[in-house]
Formats: C-alpha cells, sequence, structure tokens
C-alpha cells in the first residue's frame, strides 16, 4: 500500500508494510513540518469557527465581518488608541457611518467641553457649512446666542449684526434718542442738502440757505441801476462822475448854468419837456440886482 498525505498542509502519513527503508525519514519530515508550523516558521491558515478563537484565553467574539472593518485601516496605534476607554456604544459610534468629514474637519471638535445635551443641539439642524460658519469667531455667550431663538431664519449675517451690542429694546433706544413724532434734536444734527431752488417740504439745511441767499442777492449797482434808470438825473455838489460813485450807467453833465423847474401841464410855460427860459439876475423889491442861484453839478444818465 503507498503512503498518503493530510489533506491541507500535505503531511506524509507512511502506511505501514510500504517504503519500510524510508518509512522513518518521512515521519521526521513530518514531525519537522508540524513543528514550524507551531513555531510560527510556517504560516498557519485556522478556519476556527466563530467563538472558538481566543487570545491570552479571552475569547474573541467578532464576527469575521466586523473583523473585516479594519482592513485597509491606515490608522497609527497612536489613533487607534484615540478609542482606548470610549464608553460610547455601538450604536453611537455607528453615527459615524458614512460621514464624509475631513480628518481637519473632525478635529475641529478637538478640545470641546460641550456636554451630550449641548451638542444634541445640532441633531436635525439644516444648515449649510456656509451658514454655520457664520458663528466662526462669535464670542456671544449661550444667553446671547439664545436670544436668536425663534427669530425667523431669513435674516442675513449683515442683518443680525445691527444688533451688535444693543442691551435694550431697539424701539425705546430710538426714542430716547429722537421721537419719530415731533423729535428735538440736540447737539448737531445734520441733513441731506437738498438742490437749489428745491421748494419741496424737505428740511433746508444752512447750507442750502447759504446757497439760496447767495444766488438772490441784489448787489448795491443792480439797486443802483433800479435807483437811475436811464433819464434819471443825478445833482451833488461834488464833481465826481456818478457812474464811479455808483458803479453804474453813463453819465453826462447836464443843464450847465440853468435850474430846472417842475413840469406842470396847466402851465404853459412849464408844460414842455426841455424848454428853456427865465434870466440870470432879478430885481429885488429895492430895486437892487441880486443872484438868487446856487452852483451844483447836475449829470443825466444817458445809458
Amino acid at each position: 500500500m503507498a503512503d498518503t498525505t493530510t489533506t491541507t498542509f500535505s503531511l506524509v502519513k507512511p502506511e505501514v508494510g510500504a517504503s519500510e527503508s524510508s518509512w522513518g525519514g518521512k515521519i521526521n519530515t513530518t514531525l519537522d513540518t508540524l513543528d514550524d508550523l507551531l513555531d510560527g516558521t510556517t504560516a498557519i491558515k485556522p478556519n476556527m469557527m466563530e467563538g472558538q478563537w481566543q487570545v491570552g484565553g479571552v475569547a474573541v467574539t467578532s464576527t469575521a465581518a466586523e473583523l473585516n472593518i479594519l482592513d485597509g485601516v491606515t490608522a497609527t496605534m497612536a489613533e487607534l488608541n484615540l478609542l482606548d476607554g470610549v464608553t460610547s456604544t455601538t450604536a453611537e459610534l455607528n453615527i459615524l457611518d458614512g460621514v464624509t468629514s475631513t480628518a481637519a474637519e473632525l478635529n475641529a471638535l478637538d478640545g470641546i467641553t460641550s456636554t451630550v445635551a449641548e451638542l444634541n443641539i445640532l441633531d436635525g439642524v439644516t444648515s449649510t457649512a456656509d451658514e454655520l460658519n457664520i458663528l466662526d469667531g462669535v464670542t456671544s455667550t449661550a444667553a446671547e446666542l439664545n436670544v436668536l431663538d425663534g427669530i425667523p431664519g431669513t435674516l442675513t449675517a449683515t442683518e443680525l449684526g445691527y444688533v451688535d451690542g444693543v442691551n435694550s429694546a431697539i424701539q425705546t433706544q430710538i426714542d430716547t434718542k429722537s421721537p419719530t413724532a415731533s423729535p428735538t434734536f440736540t447737539g448737531t444734527p445734520a441733513a441731506p442738502t437738498q438742490s437749489a431752488g428745491n421748494n419741496t417740504t424737505r428740511i433746508a439745511t444752512t447750507a442750502f440757505v447759504t446757497t439760496a441767499v447767495s444766488n438772490s442777492a441784489v448787489t448795491a449797482a443792480e439797486v443802483n441801476a433800479l435807483t437811475y434808470p436811464v433819464g434819471s438825473i443825478y445833482t451833488s455838489v461834488v464833481s465826481t462822475n456818478p457812474n464811479t460813485l455808483l458803479g453804474v450807467g453813463t453819465w453826462v453833465a447836464f443843464a450847465a448854468g440853468r435850474v430846472m423847474a417842475g413840469f406842470d401841464s396847466e402851465d404853459e410855460a412849464y408844460n414842455v419837456n426841455g424848454f428853456e427860459g427865465g434870466s440870470e439876475t432879478v430885481s429885488s423889491g429895492a430895486g437892487a440886482t441880486v443872484a438868487p442861484y446856487i452852483v451844483i453839478y447836475i449829470w443825466k444818465r444817458t445809458a
């Protein structure tokens, strides 16, 4: 009868009466092979049933599927040791199943002192990363942030920033500073300056009034032009041309050696404009000749 071999490791099983001269050597070879298997020289491929595998006398209860989860894990021993002492249940740890956060994102939780109850506030939150990042750097206390509880979610970060530092009712502050009805301003309030010529009910600033006055101011020359239109007579004991004094018009000497008489439509001697008459001297009641006049400068505006 020929020798046979074992199924798994092909160890020779010498048969009595077969190869008698080599039976002992074959046994020795088989024993050496067993020795290598037992001392680890040759890898053993056990196929133990669940619950039959023990490590240091402690039965391993993990299934093959559970142990295969570590297949391909590149975590270091230090990283795996982070789980040492973790009391989370399997259900709690499974919450991370499917999480796509990076190591950097998960490390954001490093050092967080929030309680489970506090962290659970995020349960069901549908905010995006951008929306949650609005809180980045916020130094508000829990009490301050709780003020937002119930506020409509349509407020932007800019709009929420308006209440930064507010410590009382906003309307009360507004009414204290300047009530909307019949306000009384103090200090140096400012307002927008309206365009020149605006005649609405908008507030007129000092700048607007100054411009309006400047635009409507009448100069002395303009007043004089209205006071002494063309054809006017100017009399003075000073020989200076009226243009120099008044700043307006062209003036010429007028009525040289004459005195002026008022127009009288009822008297033919005085109802013709420009009529000249009279004498340089008159006689007094005693028969003496006198000069009853005084010489002054008479000017007429011609242009």
